[in-house]
Order: structure tokens, then C-alpha cells, then sequence
């Protein structure tokens, strides 16, 4: 009685705190979906790698080890973080990455992920100009572009 009056104030707290996305506390929860949209640059095959948590993988045939981390907020601020900074990487510097609300399946135990990005239109270096005081320097410069 008592676990499920804390995890009630965790989810409570967690919905004050502006964080609806996350609100989801069970950590022991498998992630069986992750859903990326708003990524109209980037493909889904080249975000999935970068998220350390992953789909579960597992098979009628055979049992993967693939996913064996189970859900938790704290991975998945992290993947978002990790999200945000690749693409701005990318030149994407305004881009927002946020988490949408999670889909649980309590009697599967299961949680399919939703990931939100506006992308924003990508900074373009379009002219690139070095300048030296140095003659030698500026020789050194040009043989570098």
C-alpha cells in the first residue's frame, strides 16, 4: 500500500513539475516501440542507434539480448539530449526534442515511446575566409584548404 502512495507522488509530482512525457516511473518495463516524428531530414535507421534504449527484439524462435535495458526517465532525458546535440550537430541549431506521452501496456509490461522533433531549418556555412598577418602563416592556411 505504501510503494503505490509514493509511485501516486512520484506521477503527481512529475505532471506538476511540466514533465507529462515522463511521468511513467515503473522502471522495470520493456520498450517494445520507438516512434520518431517531426524528423522529415534525418531518417529513423540513423536516429535509432544514437537512443540507448531500443525496441525489445525478442522472438518467438530465439531470445536477444539486443535490448536487455529495461525503461527508465532517466535514459530516456538522456536520449533526448543525445537526440538534441546530433542534430545540432547537423547544423539544426534551433532543434527541440522532447518526449511524447509513453503508450503502457501494464499487463505486458511493455511501453512504446513517441520522440518529438521540430527540426528548424539548418545553419548553412554558404563562405569560409582566412586571413593571416604572417605571410607563412597564410601559405600554411591555403595548403590546408
Amino acid at each position: 500500500m505504501r510503494v503505490r502512495t509514493i509511485h501516486r507522488l512520484l506521477v503527481f509530482f512529475a505532471l506538476i513539475m511540466g514533465l507529462p512525457g515522463i511521468a511513467f516511473t515503473q522502471t522495470d518495463y520493456r520498450v517494445v516501440g520507438i516512434t520518431f516524428s517531426g524528423n522529415f531530414t534525418i531518417p529513423r535507421a540513423q536516429l535509432l542507434p544514437l537512443c540507448s534504449l531500443q525496441p525489445d527484439k525478442k522472438s518467438i524462435f530465439f531470445k536477444s539480448d539486443q535490448s536487455d535495458i529495461p525503461f527508465s526517465p532517466a535514459l530516456l532525458e538522456q536520449d533526448i539530449t543525445m537526440l538534441t546535440h546530433f542534430y545540432q550537430r547537423e547544423g539544426f541549431l534551433h532543434v527541440q526534442v522532447r518526449s511524447g506521452d509513453p503508450q503502457v501496456n501494464d499487463k505486458k509490461r511493455t511501453v512504446r515511446l513517441t520522440i518529438l522533433i521540430q527540426e528548424g531549418l539548418p545553419i548553412r556555412v554558404s563562405e569560409f575566409n582566412l586571413h593571416s598577418v604572417d605571410p607563412a602563416d597564410s601559405m600554411m592556411l591555403s595548403s590546408l584548404l
